[in-house]
């Protein structure tokens, strides 16, 4: 898998299953976890967030792969619309 970091993760995954592409977080933090004291970590909990994998690598096919990068791209676009609408108020 593919690493990205996306502001609104929890809608770019349902938007890609919409497209028919399988995402997922990467890791939790572990802070999270009963074993481990709460400890603030601002950094690993902004990573923690927003981090999302995408299917990668060589079992893809290369119009699979066209259709992952299309798809991320028409994401980015109605994100950054989203964005540009909120900064307009």
């Amino acid at each position: 898998s593919y690493t990205l970091l996306v502001e609104d993760r929890k809608g770019f995954m349902d938007f890609m299953v919409e497209k028919g592409i399988h995402t997922s977080p990467v890791q939790s933090i572990g802070t999270k976890h009963d074993r481990f004291p709460h400890v603030p970590l601002p950094g690993a909990e902004w990573y923690g967030a927003r981090n999302v994998a995408i299917p990668n690598g060589w079992w893809l096919t290369e119009e699979e792969r066209a259709h992952i990068l299309k798809s991320v791209l028409e994401w980015l676009k109605i994100w950054a619309r989203g964005t540009e609408a909120i900064h307009a108020t």
